[in-house]
């Protein structure tokens, strides 16, 4: 079952902090069976060419969850949200731990010479312990503005009692209506009795420009003319 949460507000929230000051660091907020935390409630906007971690670990009697989330703005026109270095432990001998991890991060774009539309993809693999109802759910939101665009949703139960999982990519076309680019990734991981599920890869949710040909070649010709004045 995927996440209900709802998704469509924090966009005009990130448009109209663009002129406040920055922590530059990830949202992300844990609830479930082990709990309720969130880490780093500020402002979320990411200048253009900075990348941010933001770790986070949560104890409780039913287990423990540690991790990464690893925000990159290349360009003002690549933009990546990265769920990394995961580690969650289920102790509960009976019955299914599950938690949901919600991640939110803004980015600048560079509007003008980056105009849209953007390739959003998401994808996730990692390992886990063989009981049939361990799962995994991955969904992501994109936009510019109040308009959110999420690739298809990623799921998988153990049924098949493997040892690891490899998700996506899925992908969808985001057209740009700001200068902002917000990604939202729900997470929801479920373990069958005590067990362990890890993301020593990542769940990653991504945008990539995508240029029209006119612009493709503008991009060219400044390259080229980059390298003729290096020459």
């Amino acid at each position: 079952m995927m996440s209900t949460r709802t998704n469509a507000p924090w966009l005009a929230v990130g448009v109209a902090l663009l002129g406040a000051p920055a922590l530059h660091a990830s949202f992300v907020d844990l609830d479930g069976d082990l709990g309720n935390n969130t880490w780093n409630g500020g402002v979320v906007v990411s200048p253009i060419n900075t990348a941010t971690t933001t770790p986070f670990t949560h104890v409780s009697a039913n287990g423990d969850i540690t991790g990464d989330v690893i925000a990159t703005n290349t360009g003002g026109a690549n933009f990546e949200l990265t769920i990394t270095n995961v580690v969650f432990n289920a102790l509960n001998t009976a019955g299914v731990t599950i938690i949901n991890l919600l991640v939110r991060h803004s980015y600048e774009i560079d509007p003008t010479t980056f105009p849209g539309p953007y390739l959003a993809e998401h994808m996730i693999d990692g390992t886990w312990s063989t009981a049939p109802s361990n799962s995994v759910d991955l969904e992501s939101f994109h936009g510019t503005g109040v308009l959110t665009i999420s690739p298809p949703p990623l799921s998988l139960t153990n049924s098949l009692m493997t040892t690891s999982f490899n998700l996506g990519p899925t992908s969808a076309s985001v057209p740009l209506t700001t200068n902002i680019y917000t990604i939202q990734m729900n997470l929801r991981l479920a373990i069958d009795g005590a067990g362990t599920i890890t993301l020593p890869n990542s769940a990653d949710s991504f945008a990539t420009y995508i240029p029209t040909p006119a612009t493709a070649a503008l991009l060219a010709l400044g390259g080229l003319a980059s390298t003729r004045r290096r020459r």
